[in-house]
């Protein structure tokens, strides 16, 4: 362990200062974890002294380079850049920016499935997992700041509780690897059951599927969220997309996506599209904070790929769901035939839609 006098000397400790045995306390826990001096003043210049264990944590060793990977695979430099920039993490400088010693794993993955799958193909589903790992990565770092950080200002937590507290998060945040393999094994099962079920006997066209599409909003939710606190407006908005979450997995459904105010939702059935909508609205209109939601539903073909949905009636019903009353689920003509009997079903009524060259005959669910 270096002593207070190295410390002093390498500006990290004044014994003088009020917050002097404070300080010497996170000297010594970093120490003690294997942050040597340099580390440390580097951290205290850029003002990350207190998070100089939990950053080495998360950044671990780093001693490849992409010129080192491709050697490695025996691959040009030059696709191990593009399968990095997929996955949402793109290499600066090939031969200095440093990489995880595990990027020959992660690399050579993907050259180990480009000969069953082809290398497009791959490097759409790399997007994918890019864009997954982004928004867990995201979202845990959003938990810590919203629930630990605010704590720790109210208990006006020393610098070494502070420490602690980014580093207990990390080694949490450690186990998530493990739950994801778990959970994509399980959502494949899913997946599978639910393509099957959509797609049918037809093998010639095994990305063109026949299920219904849902789009929920909220309405008028711009002008509500600039009379609301932030804080305020991003609770009322997760429960917003917890309803569409929850109502869409009851329903064996599926949340293909968040737009700002807006879910989108698949199912197999329209009855199952039409009871994830109109859920959702009902769970909206009960709550006090949020403006009321609106839905539409279509059925009908789609183009699958990288996890998304696109096609004519994704737009349809895209624009339809802007046509529907505060409160209102609307459906297509096809949506209504099948649904009748299970859900009463209002007048048809022919609407323009934006970016639609013919009026669309649209119901409302009563």
């Amino acid at each position: 362990m270096t002593s207070p006098d190295a410390w002093r000397a390498a500006g990290l400790y004044d014994p003088d200062a009020p917050d002097a045995a404070e300080r010497l306390e996170l000297l010594e826990h970093l120490s003690t974890i294997g942050i040597t001096d340099e580390e440390m003043v580097a951290a205290n210049v850029q003002g990350q002294l207190i998070t100089a264990g939990a950053d080495k944590m998360l950044v671990g060793d780093r001693t490849l380079t992409a010129v080192d990977v491709a050697r490695a695979e025996g691959v040009p430099v030059e696709k191990v850049l593009r399968v990095w920039l997929a996955i949402g993490l793109p290499i600066d400088d090939p031969e200095r920016s440093p990489l995880p010693d595990d990027a020959a794993f992660i690399t050579g993955l993907f050259f180990n499935g480009e000969s069953t799958f082809g290398e497009e193909a791959l490097l759409g589903f790399s997007r994918v997992l890019g864009a997954a790992a982004s928004q867990v990565a995201e979202a845990a770092v959003a938990l810590f700041l919203g629930e630990v950080q605010p704590q720790l200002e109210l208990d006006h937590a020393s610098e070494l509780q502070r420490a602690l507290a980014n580093e207990g998060a990390l080694e949490s945040f450690g186990g998530v690897g493990d739950v994801l393999l778990r959970l994509v094994r399980e959502h494949a099962i899913t997946s599978v059951a639910r393509s099957r079920q959509a797609r049918g006997q037809d093998p010639a066209a095994p990305l063109e599927l026949e299920m219904a599409v849902c789009f929920v909003d909220l309405v008028g939710s711009t002008p509500w969220g600039l009379r609301m606190a932030l804080a305020e407006q991003a609770a009322a908005i997760g429960r917003f997309e917890s309803a569409a979450w929850e109502e869409a997995v009851r329903h064996g459904g599926r949340l293909v996506k968040l737009i700002g105010d807006e879910a989108m939702i698949t199912a197999p059935s329209a009855v199952d599209a039409c009871s994830i909508a109109v859920d959702v609205c009902d769970r909206v209109g009960r709550d006090a904070v949020l403006p009321p939601a609106r839905g539409a539903v279509g059925f009908g073909t789609v183009l699958f790929r990288a996890g998304d949905y696109f096609g004519p009636l994704v737009n349809l019903v895209a624009r339809a769901v802007k046509a529907a009353q505060p409160g209102q689920v609307v459906v297509t003509s096809p949506v209504a035939e099948m649904v009748r009997g299970r859900f009463p079903v209002g007048p048809v009524i022919d609407h323009d839609l934006r970016g639609v060259d013919d009026s669309v005959a649209l119901s409302p669910l009563l």
